[in-house]
């Protein structure tokens, strides 16, 4: 299991337990946030993964990204 399985995988478990839409928002927070998010981390690590890795680390941050938010 690569990081963006494990990733998905703690939101579905989260949201799984989310029994208000007050929860639900906090959770979509901590993983869509534009300040503090799991997502907004991923495309800040961007610049560290090494350039012939960088379209593909993109991609799979986008799928991600249109994943939890769809």
């Amino acid at each position: 299991m690569d990081r963006f399985d494990a990733i998905r995988l703690d939101c579905r478990e989260a949201l799984s337990g989310a029994r208000t839409e007050s929860v639900v928002l906090d959770i979509k927070g901590r993983f869509t946030g534009k300040k503090r998010g799991v997502l907004q981390d991923l495309m800040a690590q961007l610049k560290t993964v090494a350039p012939e890795e960088r379209p593909a680390f993109g991609q799979a941050v986008n799928a991600l990204k249109d994943e939890l938010e769809g």
